[in-house]
């Protein structure tokens, strides 16, 4: 979660419409769009900051951006059953407010400490990934996956002698510290009965809903600025819910009288 001296404001002014969020998120420079984003809605100045927390710190401060901005409790989220026969769709919600729980304690800049015990022994020292690993990860061209594994660990690890098989022990270990990172849902199917673990991006479904909310605002200026000669923040100074009459108003073309 952001230190006390770092406050969020719900995404919705005008400078908000300039961050690039339409976009496939698959392909983006998430990282630098999660910046902008708290940046922005932290009263700017601070991306260095951002760039400098965990990951989970900086994914437990989105999930608080998404809280404020649908005034919601709670996160809606999609699953598929994985097994062979099903593929049902279903939904659940998760507590928006245990998730930002969730998110590891501020430390330093470089995040927590984790020895982490490994076979035969032996123990390596690893920090928590931050934002800045992030953005040097996303500009090193690697060979193959196991090359991009080991550009991690290196950048990670502070001490202890690791072995090519660690890989998995040691991501386990970063993971149960930072789960918001690496977050799945345990669910059982509605269709089949199958219970699963199912993997949730909770970074990437947090972007997507603040890109659905910028593209809503986007529409609402196009509507208030097209009947009333509002400009753009004129528009989106108007509180969300007093401007959902005015465009009411406008849909139904009810004159004078509220909907």
């Amino acid at each position: 979660m952001p230190t006390p001296s770092i406050s969020l404001r719900a995404f919705g002014r005008a400078e908000d419409l300039d961050i690039a969020l339409d976009v496939d998120l698959l392909q983006a420079d998430r990282p630098a769009l999660v910046t902008a984003l708290l940046d922005c809605c932290g009263g700017k100045s601070n991306a260095a900051f951002w760039w400098s927390r965990p990951v989970g710190v900086r994914i437990g401060a989105l999930l608080r951006l998404v809280a404020l901005t649908e005034e919601t409790d709670t996160l809606g989220v999609v699953l598929r059953c994985v097994q062979a026969d099903c593929g049902e769709r279903f939904e659940v919600e998760l507590p928006l407010a245990e998730l930002m729980a969730r998110a590891p304690a501020e430390r330093d800049a470089r995040g927590e400490h984790l020895r982490i015990a490994l076979p035969g022994g032996r123990f390596a020292t690893l920090r928590l990934p931050t934002g800045d690993d992030l953005r040097d990860w996303r500009t090193r061209p690697h060979a193959s996956t196991a090359d991009a594994v080991a550009a991690v660990i290196d950048t990670l690890r502070l001490d202890g002698d690791l072995q090519p098989g660690d890989a998995a022990a040691l991501a386990e270990a970063i993971a149960a510290h930072d789960p918001l990172v690496a977050f799945s849902v345990a669910s059982t199917c509605p269709a089949c009965g199958a219970e699963d673990e199912l993997p949730v991006d909770l970074e990437g479904l947090a972007l997507h809903r603040l890109a659905q909310r910028q593209r809503g605002l986007l529409l609402d200026v196009h509507q208030l600025a097209s009947h009333y000669g509002w400009t753009e923040e004129q528009a989106l100074a108007v509180p969300p819910r007093r401007r959902a009459r005015y465009i009411a108003l406008i849909d139904n073309d009810a004159g004078g009288g509220l909907p």
